[in-house]
């Protein structure tokens, strides 16, 4: 026996089959816009490689939730440094020397 999920006036319910053929499987074109909606998602459902490019902006980012674990190595550059972001206490002891004063 199979299941097919199915719906009736917006309400889902499942179909029973002795059909062999049938599949419980639910087709895109039987969910309606809107129907798939946060609560119906499984914990970890949507995975990273269900995301889409750019699909995930700074406003779905948690505070505090980049961590330096997650930042590749060379990942911040110059140019992503903002002005006076970096002052004394960012500096390593000796870091700074005639040389790279001299550039």
């Amino acid at each position: 026996m199979t299941y097919k999920h199915s719906f009736v006036d917006d309400y889902p319910y499942l179909c029973y089959s002795a059909d062999p053929n049938a599949t419980d499987e639910v087709q895109t074109s039987e969910i309606a816009d809107g129907a798939v909606t946060t609560a119906k998602l499984a914990n970890g459902a949507v995975t990273h490689a269900k995301l889409a490019n750019d699909a995930v902006e700074t406003a779905n980012i948690k505070d505090k939730n980049v961590t330096t674990a997650k930042i590749a190595d060379k990942a911040v550059t110059t140019a992503k440094i903002a002005d006076e972001a970096v002052d004394t206490a960012q500096i390593k002891d000796a870091a700074v020397t005639a040389d790279k004063l001299a550039q």
